[in-house]
C-alpha cells in the first residue's frame, strides 16, 4: 500500500505555464486534448525569439504519466515518467 503523503501526483500544467512566464517566456500556445480519462497538454513558449520550448504533459486521471521537454529542433528530454517513478518506489520499498 502506498502512503498518501509520499505519492507524487505530478506537476500541474498551469504551474508550468506560470514558471515559463516567470523565466521570461512568452506563451505562444497551450493545447489541451482530452480522450476519456487521458489528457495531453502541450505548452509552447518563446524565449525572446532565441529559442522555443515545447512541454508535453500526459495525465491519466489526476496523475501525471509523463513530461517531455524539447527546445527548438533538438532531441526531446524525458523529464518525468510515472513508470520509472513507480519502479523506484518499488525498489525503495523492498529495501525497507
Amino acid at each position: 500500500m502506498i502512503e498518501a503523503e509520499s505519492f507524487y501526483r505530478g506537476v500541474c500544467y498551469q504551474d508550468v505555464v506560470e514558471k515559463n512566464r516567470r523565466k521570461g517566456g512568452d506563451i505562444l500556445e497551450v493545447i489541451v486534448q482530452r480522450e476519456g480519462t487521458k489528457k495531453t497538454v502541450v505548452i509552447v513558449t518563446d524565449y525572446a525569439g532565441l529559442t522555443v520550448s515545447r512541454d508535453t504533459l500526459v495525465y491519466e486521471g489526476e496523475y501525471l504519466q509523463s513530461r517531455i521537454l524539447a527546445f527548438g529542433c533538438k532531441e526531446s528530454i524525458l523529464i518525468f515518467s510515472r513508470e520509472e517513478y513507480d519502479g523506484i518506489k518499488r525498489e525503495m520499498a523492498m529495501l525497507r
